[in-house]
Order: C-alpha cells, then sequence, then structure tokens
C-alpha cells in the first residue's frame, strides 16, 4: 500500500516564474509511479493554500498525517513530489523513516519532476539517496523557519508603518493606496484606510443611508445610549440592513466592531496572528501607530466613551443598562420601550437620527 502527498501554494507563479504543476497532475504522476511498482494507493493528501497558511494552522497538515500514517505502519510506502514545505521536524521525519525504531521497513518516495517522464528522484530504500533526502530536508526546515521569520519582520514594520494589513477594511471603512518615499528615496505605495461617506448600507428605501452612518451607530451611539450589542444585533435586523456579509447581523459581528481600534484611526493587531479579536498594536517604543487617511470614524473620547459604555463601567441609562439581567431579557421586553431604546427604534418613519452627521433620518 503506497500514499500520495499532493501539494501547491496558492500562489499563481513561483519564484522561477514558472506556473506551479496542479494537485490532478501530481496525483497523476503519483499513480503511475505507484503502478510501476506494483503497489496499491490507499490514500491521497491534498492541500492547497499560502504557505503562511500551513505555518499557522492549528490543524495537521496533510503531509505530517500522511506521515503519522508511515510512522504507525498503515502504509508501507509514500509517495511526496517534492520536499519543500516539508514538515518542521527537518532530518528528524526522514531519519524515522529510514531506520525505524520498531525494525519495519518504510519507503519514501520522491518525483524526479521530469515533466516529460515522471518518475523517482530520490529513494529511501536506496542507500545512496539518504543522505540527500536528509539534507533537503533540513534545507526544506530551515527556509521555512526563515521564511517565517522575514514574513514576522515584514508585517511588523509595515504595522510600524501605519499600513493595513488585512485583506478587507473595516465595515464603513475603504482600503485607499497612498504614494510615499521610503528611506532610499524611492516611490512606494502603501495600503492604508479611510471613511467611506459613499457607499450605501443597502436598507430597502433608504439608499442616502452610507455604512459609514451605520458603522459610527454601532461602535459609539447605540453604546453610549445603552443597548446591549444583542439588541444592537436585533435592532439591525429588523431594520432589514444588511450585514457586512451580506446576511444578517450577529452579537460577535457587533462586539468585534465595538472593541476595533480602527474606528478611531489606530492600528490593530490579531486575526492573522492566530489571535481572535483584534487589538490595539503598538510598536517597539509602547506608541499606538495612525492607519488612517484623514479622521477617524470616532474620536478618542467618543471611542473612550464607548468602550466604557460596552463594557458596563459607570451608571446605567436610563431604566434599561447594556447588560442582560435575565436570559430572554434581548427577547422579552415590558411595557412600552424607554427613552433610549425608542431613540433609535425602526418604525414606520424610518431611523430617527439624532444630527445630520448620523445621516439616518
Amino acid at each position: 500500500m503506497i500514499d500520495l502527498v499532493c501539494r501547491k501554494s496558492q500562489a499563481v507563479k513561483s519564484k522561477t516564474g514558472r506556473r506551479e504543476i496542479s494537485v490532478s497532475a501530481q496525483e497523476a504522476r503519483g499513480r503511475r509511479t505507484a503502478a510501476e511498482l506494483g503497489l496499491t494507493v490507499r490514500h491521497v493528501w491534498r492541500e492547497v493554500g499560502s504557505a503562511s497558511r500551513f505555518r499557522r494552522s492549528k490543524k495537521l497538515a496533510q503531509q505530517d498525517l500522511a506521515l503519522q500514517a508511515l510512522d504507525r505502519g498503515e502504509i508501507g510506502a509514500l509517495w511526496v513530489f517534492r520536499l519543500d514545505r516539508w514538515t518542521r521536524r527537518g532530518a528528524g521525519a526522514i531519519l524515522s523513516i529510514v531506520e525505524p525504531q520498531d525494525g519495519r521497513s518504510r519507503r519514501l518516495l520522491v518525483d524526479n519532476g521530469d515533466p516529460d517522464t515522471p518518475g523517482i528522484g530520490l529513494d529511501s530504500a536506496n542507500p545512496r539517496d539518504r543522505s540527500e533526502l536528509i539534507r533537503r530536508a533540513e534545507d526544506a526546515r530551515e527556509e521555512t523557519e526563515v521564511l517565517s521569520e522575514r514574513v514576522r519582520n515584514a508585517k511588523t514594520f509595515q504595522r510600524d508603518n501605519g499600513e493595513w494589513l488585512n485583506g478587507v477594511a473595516p465595515y464603513g471603512l475603504r482600503l485607499v493606496m497612498v504614494t510615499a518615499e521610503d528611506e532610499d528615496g524611492e516611490q512606494i505605495e502603501e495600503r492604508k484606510l479611510e471613511r467611506d461617506p459613499e457607499t450605501s448600507a443597502g436598507i430597502p428605501g433608504e439608499p442616502n443611508v452610507t455604512k459609514l452612518d451605520i458603522a459610527r451607530w454601532i461602535t459609539y451611539e447605540a453604546p453610549v445610549a445603552g443597548h446591549a450589542k444583542r439588541q444592537i444585533s436585533r435592532m439591525l435586523n429588523e431594520r432589514g440592513v444588511p450585514s457586512p456579509t451580506g446576511g444578517t447581523w450577529a452579537f460577535s459581528t457587533v462586539a468585534d466592531m465595538i472593541g476595533n481600534p480602527a474606528y478611531a484611526g489606530w492600528q490593530v493587531t490579531g486575526r492573522e496572528d492566530g489571535k481572535s479579536k483584534r487589538m490595539l498594536y503598538r510598536n517597539a517604543a509602547g506608541e499606538r501607530v495612525s492607519v488612517m487617511v484623514g479622521p477617524p470614524v470616532l474620536s478618542e473620547d467618543e471611542y473612550n466613551a464607548a468602550q466604557t459604555a460596552s463594557r458596563g463601567v459607570g451608571p446605567a441609562v436610563d431604566k434599561e443598562s447594556w447588560r442582560a439581567r435575565h436570559v430572554l431579557t434581548s427577547i422579552f421586553r415590558d411595557g412600552p420601550p424607554t427613552k433610549s431604546v425608542a431613540h433609535f427604534v425602526a418604525d414606520e418613519r424610518g431611523w430617527a437620527g439624532r444630527g445630520p452627521e448620523c445621516r439616518l433620518g
């Protein structure tokens, strides 16, 4: 029995400018080699993604799972197309194959890379190939670690420079490219954020209400008015406001927006660093870094007031504080709504805005 490992990056081209061979093409080459050796393919381990995803994923890579199957003796041989993006064990992964502790023979096969005639380039059963396999595995491990360090350093520099690293802008903001000069005087483009006063929020019958209007209400006006996060999401859904993904609003989406420092114009960290929440970023000197072009959605005082209100610090607002006292608080409410709640309740007149800057009236 033999397993096949087929992996490729999402990058369109390799460093040499040639397109990477597809996973399907890799599988075809592996199956041809297995047939020539008289081996039955038990399983094909497929994985497609960026190298950074392979490194930060909490799940074991398909290649590591295949190696475990080989170590446990579930298969007698394993075929891989290349040894790049190899397991972080480096030479240790090869040694466990060529010198197994249980004495059972295992075989690692590496494709020869010939585009016209598929075959075996390296075979752990061949003593002459063992040292080359170990060397390549170590080179791949070191290259992965160096690349990881370079990526971390590049992201740190970009954050310190006030560049927005996430793929999309927060709701109500938009990405803008700014031309600047680096230390050598060369022109470079930097990704920044700015307010988006043009994109409609998509509320039926109210095309003039923008995502920026909704973002400001969610991140400041609603919290300081004493509305709970679940209540805010319910009010948005009742009004028919599409969420950032186009569906309904969830508590987690509202909570993430209220706590996002980007709405106050500050650089964030998290998400791509394995953190579930976007946190305020500080450089090596402990200073905050601006990521905005132009004014932010919230002033510093407004952002702090919203954080204080959403965390329940300070007195309750009117008769209904932000904190739910019972499980069904956000579903059932006795009597007429309080003044703070009625202020933004959707009725036949639309959103009742308090000023021209709100633009919800």
